[in-house]
């Protein structure tokens, strides 16, 4: 019977232990990912559900009438007169805040939940990153495992925490004043939790990052082999020269749906043409691809720098796009060895081309030359010569033949003459 050694019982059991922390952790990485998405949701659904607004002037809250000198006409009169009646605009600070409401504080305690789940999913997913950096750095099963803080994990493990543990918390719900174009605008303090709250979104791709790296068994090896960290520098590079198009295109549907709804928190509340999440839609867009129509536009500061991040973004999207572009436009080593064969094909067939080319040059150069004439004449005289012997002689032919059989006849009894000469000389003298 064949008796296995304890330390490859033991090497045996690390690398099934590797591959199972592997496997747990490309699925933590995905619940983590749902689970902050669905805490995002939930965080839209609450500012969704509690807008503010902007402080109107007296004449704005009491309904004016458009038009020239008709500063004192009631709503009928004006609209008797041809005139357009602005509607009267509410304060916010006099109407309910319904983010103080039942639905409000409903949605935030699911939101606080999601969040707490999240916190306990990041902790176990660190935990497991630890026990495999411990896996990987020690060729032996030690009694303890080091925890993740001792092995370099805790300032990453807290920015993830301090990101994903943002949100808006029941019992919190105030007002934030902000001054822009002589108008003050009213915000909820849960629109700006919920803006920092699509720092969420990291979470995608740190999940599509170890989708793209889990693929390959040997990553870690090969990692330390060829002294190339796995981050997402390299994730970045491998799938532009996979699918570079479609990590373009991914991009930017996300890029453009992020910013279009940071202008919605920003300029909704201000600015009536941004009520409808198609417009904001339609700004990012003709701001990415610095079209810029002018037909819509931002009017808060934080409006113009959202803007000024699309513009950014675009410049980026389109460089990248170029560069992509270029390089899928570019031989690879199979097309550029064909070509060079076709190539050099081409060049044969020009340089024997070439060639005929000058001969033909000289020929017709050389013809006219009086010696060129004297020889030519002198090869067709001897050729026709030639041929009136031929013609004169029908069997010149078979007498050569009949020559030179009699001379291999001659020639072998020579021979044999000659041995046996040679043969009676040795006799004699023996």
């Amino acid at each position: 019977a064949m008796h296995l050694d304890p330390r490859d019982m033991d090497d045996l059991s690390l690398l099934t232990s590797g591959r199972g922390l592997s496997k747990r952790i490309f699925q933590m990485r995905f619940l983590v990912m749902i689970v902050a998405m669905w805490g995002l949701l939930l965080g839209i659904g609450v500012i969704e559900w509690c807008w503010r607004g902007y402080i109107p002037t007296p004449e704005e809250e009491a309904g004016y009438c458009l038009g020239v000198n008709v500063e004192n006409l009631k709503e009928l009169d004006c609209l008797r007169a041809g005139f357009s009646w602005v509607p009267p605009v509410a304060n916010p600070l006099d109407a309910f805040n319904y983010c103080t409401g039942t639905e409000a504080i409903i949605i935030k305690v699911f939101c606080s939940l999601f969040t707490l789940v999240l916190i306990a999913m990041q902790y176990h997913l660190y935990e497991c990153y630890g026990r495999e950096i411990a896996l990987r750095s020690n060729t032996r099963r030690q009694t303890t495992t080091p925890r993740f803080w001792n092995q370099g994990l805790a300032p990453e493990f807290c920015l993830e925490v301090l990101v994903c543990l943002i949100h808006p918390p029941p019992g919190l719900s105030t007002d934030i004043f902000v001054e822009a174009r002589g108008r003050t605008s009213v915000y909820s303090i849960e629109s700006v939790l919920v803006s920092i709250m699509f720092l969420r979104v990291y979470l995608v791709w740190t999940y599509y990052r170890e989708w793209l790296f889990a693929r390959y068994t040997t990553k870690n090896f090969a990692s330390r082999m060829n002294d190339v960290p796995m981050d997402s520098k390299l994730a970045v590079k491998a799938i532009l020269d996979d699918q570079p198009f479609v990590f373009l295109a991914f991009v930017l549907v996300w890029t453009t749906l992020i910013l279009a709804y940071l202008v919605r928190i920003a300029e909704s509340p201000v600015n009536v043409q941004h009520l409808y999440f198609w417009n904001q839609l339609w700004l990012i867009v003709v701001t990415i691809t610095a079209t810029g129509y002018g037909d819509l536009y931002p009017i808060t500061h934080l409006g113009r720098l959202i803007c000024c991040i699309a513009m950014f973004v675009g410049a980026m999207m389109i460089a990248t796009l170029t560069a992509t572009v270029s390089s899928q436009l570019s031989l690879n080593a199979g097309e550029s060895r064909l070509m060079m064969f076709l190539q050099s094909e081409r060049w044969e067939k020009d340089i024997r081309l070439a060639a005929i080319k000058s001969i033909q040059s000289w020929w017709r150069r050389s013809i006219k030359h009086p010696k060129t004439l004297s020889a030519l004449r002198n090869f067709r005289g001897k050729k026709r010569q030639y041929r009136k012997f031929l013609e004169a002689t029908p069997h010149f032919g078979a007498f050569v033949s009949q020559m030179k059989d009699n001379n291999e006849r001659v020639t072998e009894a020579l021979s044999k003459m000659e041995a046996t000469l040679q043969g009676a000389g040795a006799g004699s003298f023996a």
